[in-house]
C-alpha cells in the first residue's frame, strides 16, 4: 500500500508545526517564538502558574518571578487598577526600594512599552525603567514595571516581544481576579446593607412597643452606640432654654444648653449627618468638648428638632456614607417615636374629652413642654387625628382644627 507523502513544513495531520508557538506570538512582531525556546518555555511556565488555581496573589507573584528571571532585571512590580478606578494598586513586587509606595497614579502608556526616566513617578519612587501596560479588550487593567537589566543591557527586540507575550498571557487571569475582587466587595456591601436593614427593623419594632419618652431616648442612644461601636452618644432636643442634652451615655458631664438662636443658626438647612467640625460656633465647641465627631439632625420635613451626636469609633474608622444613611434613619425613627409618645401622653391627659380638660391639656403641653413650635403643631395634628379615629368628634373639635391651621400658617409665615 502506497504511503501518503508528508507535506514539507508540516505533520501528518497537515497542521503547521508553528501553531503552538503562534498562539503566543506577540502582536508587535519580532522573531518567531519557536526560534527562542527559552521565551516559549517561560511563557508556558507563566501561563501554567497563572492557571494553577493557587491564591491569586501567590500566582501573580510567581508569574512576576518568571519574568524577572527570564529578563534578568533587578526588580519588578505589578500594579492593577484600583477599585475606585483612579490610579493603580501594587499587587506583586520584587526587590523594590525601601519605602516604595503601594500605589501609582500615572496614566497608562499609549503604546505597548514605555521607557522611564527621571521625573517619572514609577522611576523616582519605585526604581523602574520600563512600563508595560496590560490591556483587556482595549482597556488597561494592569501595569508591569521592570527595573534595569543585569549589566546595564538594553531591552532589545527579543525582550520587547517577550513582554508583549507576557501581557497577552496575563490579561485574562488578571481581569478574572479583578472581577472576583469586585464580586467580593459587592457581597460584603450587600451583607452590610442587610445587617443595617435588620437593625433598623429591630429598632422600629422596639420603639413602637414603648410609649415612655425617657425609655425611647435611652433605647435610641444605646442602639446607636451598639450599632456603630462608639464610646459615647447624646440626644439633644430643643427646649425653652435652647438645645439641651435630653439623654447621653459615656459623657463625663452634661454641658450647658446652647441658646436657641445660636443653635438654630448652626443647624439651619441641615438635612444630613455632618462632621461636628463643620458646624458653627458655639455648637461646634460644645460638641467637641464632649468629644463628639458626628452630628445627625432630627428632622422630619421642617426645621431641625434636635441632633443625635455620635462619638468616635473604638476602631478609629471613619463613618462611611452608608453609616451616615443608617444614622439618619435611626434619627428619623427616634423623632417619630418621640412624637408618638408625646401624642399618647396628650391623649391620656385629655381623659374624658370635654372642652375644659382637653383645652387644659393642649395649652399645658403647648406652653410648658420643652418642644419647638413646629413639633407642637405636628403633635396637635396627630392628637386631632387620634381623637377622630376613636370617634371622639365633638363640636369644639372643629375649632381645634381651625387653631391648628392657624398655627401652621403662623409658623410658615415666621419661617
Amino acid at each position: 500500500m502506497r504511503k501518503r507523502p508528508v507535506r514539507s513544513g508540516g505533520s501528518r495531520s497537515g497542521l503547521p508545526r508553528r501553531k503552538t508557538a503562534d498562539k503566543v506570538r506577540p502582536r508587535g512582531g519580532g522573531p518567531p517564538l519557536d526560534e527562542r525556546p527559552s521565551d516559549v518555555a517561560s511563557l508556558v511556565e507563566l501561563a501554567t502558574t497563572l492557571g494553577s488555581g493557587e491564591d491569586p496573589a501567590e500566582a501573580l507573584d510567581g508569574a512576576l518571578r518568571v519574568v524577572i528571571r527570564e529578563l534578568q532585571v533587578a526588580r519588578g512590580a505589578l500594579f492593577v487598577r484600583s477599585p475606585d478606578g483612579v490610579g493603580w494598586a501594587l499587587r506583586a513586587s520584587r526587590a523594590l526600594p525601601p519605602g516604595a509606595p503601594s500605589t501609582l497614579s500615572c496614566a497608562p502608556p499609549p503604546g505597548d512599552l514605555a521607557a522611564l526616566g527621571w521625573g517619572d513617578e514609577a522611576h523616582d519612587r519605585h526604581g523602574l525603567v520600563l512600563l508595560a501596560p496590560i490591556r483587556r479588550r482595549g482597556r488597561p487593567i494592569a501595569l508591569l514595571g521592570l527595573g534595569p537589566r543585569k549589566g546595564g543591557r538594553p531591552f532589545g527586540p527579543d525582550e520587547q516581544a517577550f513582554l508583549r507575550g507576557v501581557a497577552a498571557c496575563t490579561a485574562a487571569p488578571i481581569e478574572n481576579d479583578l472581577l472576583q475582587d469586585e464580586l467580593r466587595r459587592v457581597r460584603r456591601h450587600l451583607s452590610a446593607k442587610a445587617f443595617e436593614l435588620l437593625s433598623l427593623l429591630d429598632v422600629s419594632r422596639d420603639l413602637a412597643v414603648d410609649s415612655a419618652e425617657e425609655s425611647i431616648q435611652r433605647f435610641i442612644v444605646t442602639s446607636v452606640m451598639g450599632h456603630f461601636v462608639v464610646s459615647r452618644c447624646g440626644l439633644y432636643l430643643f427646649g425653652p432654654r435652647g438645645l439641651a442634652l435630653a439623654h447621653g451615655r459615656g459623657l463625663k458631664h452634661a454641658s450647658a444648653p446652647v441658646p436657641v438662636d445660636d443653635a438654630r443658626a448652626a443647624l439651619e438647612g441641615l438635612a444630613a449627618p455632618v462632621p461636628v467640625a463643620a458646624l458653627a460656633e458655639p455648637l461646634r465647641r460644645r460638641l467637641q468638648e464632649a468629644r463628639f465627631v458626628l452630628a445627625v439632625p432630627l428632622v422630619a420635613g421642617g426645621p431641625v428638632e434636635g441632633i443625635l451626636a455620635v462619638g468616635e469609633r473604638a476602631s478609629g474608622m471613619a463613618f462611611s456614607d452608608e453609616d451616615r444613611e443608617v444614622a439618619l434613619a435611626l434619627a428619623r425613627h427616634a423623632l417619630g417615636a418621640l412624637d408618638a409618645a408625646l401624642g399618647a401622653q396628650l391623649v391620656r391627659a385629655s381623659g374624658e374629652p370635654d372642652v375644659y380638660e382637653f383645652t387644659h391639656a393642649l395649652i399645658r403641653h403647648t406652653l410648658y413642654a420643652d418642644q419647638s413650635p413646629s413639633r407642637q403643631v405636628r403633635l396637635h395634628r396627630r392628637l386631632a387625628e387620634e381623637l377622630a379615629s376613636r370617634g371622639l368628634a365633638f363640636e369644639p373639635f372643629a375649632d381645634l382644627r381651625d387653631v391648628i391651621d392657624g398655627l401652621e400658617r403662623l409658623l410658615a409665615a415666621s419661617a
